[in-house]
């Protein structure tokens, strides 16, 4: 923040580039050390594994005409989780979506948070499920947000 108190516009970017890349604190409740690069065939993968979550949660398009979603990404930390986020519109509860792919038990993590530019505050977990379901995504989201993803 500046000496006046106004936010730079550079820091709610880096801040909100921290929460997508690196992941919070809040979310994932990971240590704060360094991790490595990932290899590109990893990326790849992740790749991959976050476009089927997009699309068993209703594909790219269905999120953005339903909630106004953007800011599809995704991330590997490790080759046991996939991380795959998207900001949404329209949710007094929460404005960012992350599902976490964990490899090992083929279960998805899902997590709602609620992030304010203005103010760059990071309201913690919404929602925090653990070994959820593939088919169960969509129903988690539309209870936790009060959104519909279908007509």
């Amino acid at each position: 923040m500046s000496r006046w108190g106004h936010v730079r516009q550079g820091e709610c970017y880096r801040l909100f580039q921290q929460l997508r890349v690196a992941g919070s604190c809040a979310i994932l409740k990971e240590s704060r050390g360094h991790y490595p690069h990932p290899t590109p065939q990893i990326m790849t993968e992740a790749l991959q594994i976050a476009e089927t979550v997009f699309a068993q949660m209703g594909g790219k398009g269905r999120l953005a005409a339903m909630v106004g979603a953007n800011g599809f990404s995704y991330d590997a930390r490790d080759e046991r989780r996939t991380v795959a986020s998207f900001q949404f519109k329209g949710s007094r509860k929460a404005n960012v979506c992350r599902v976490v792919y964990d490899h090992a038990s083929d279960t998805y993590g899902f997590y709602l948070v609620k992030f304010s530019p203005k103010t760059l505050k990071l309201t913690p977990v919404v929602a925090l499920d653990r070994d959820v379901y593939a088919e169960d995504l969509v129903r988690l989201f539309e209870q936790s947000t009060g959104l519909y993803l279908t007509l």
